[in-house]
């Protein structure tokens, strides 16, 4: 399975936390009908990651023997920046998916870029996390 990105929308402020993953799990469900493929969206709970280093998803009714692809955005607390982790060194360990409990585990590295105060303090979503199945 391949797919062409030609361009992303163009987005600022509030409207990447919320269009830019609407857009994305459309723009990747209607490429990938043919192949079967979905992508599923859920909130990060509230999460101070200076003191609490992980977190659990509840993957539901997510057909979750089928993930091939996890990825994340996390959220700063003036929520004027959002992270993706991947890109960023010693900031999340690997995502852990545990298919018996039907969750995954987001762990963050102690002494990391997210184990700091820009990221103990917020009371919504601490970002977004995209599951393709």
């Amino acid at each position: 399975m391949s797919f062409k990105i030609n361009s992303f929308p163009k987005l600022e402020g509030e409207q990447i936390n919320n269009s830019f993953f609407e857009w994305l799990s459309d723009f990747f469900n209607r490429q990938s009908a043919s192949d079967q493929a979905q992508v599923f969206i859920k909130d990060l709970p509230v999460w101070n990651m200076d003191t609490t280093a992980s977190i659990t998803i509840d993957l539901g009714t997510i057909p979750f023997k089928r993930i091939f692809h996890i990825g994340l955005i996390i959220f700063k607390d003036d929520e004027l920046f959002s992270y993706d982790p991947s890109l960023i060194e010693d900031s999340i360990s690997p995502v852990e998916v545990d298919f018996a409990a039907k969750l995954i585990r987001i762990t963050r590295v102690t002494s990391g870029f997210f184990d700091t105060t820009d990221y103990d303090s917020t009371t919504k979503s601490r970002g977004r996390v995209a599951i393709w199945t």
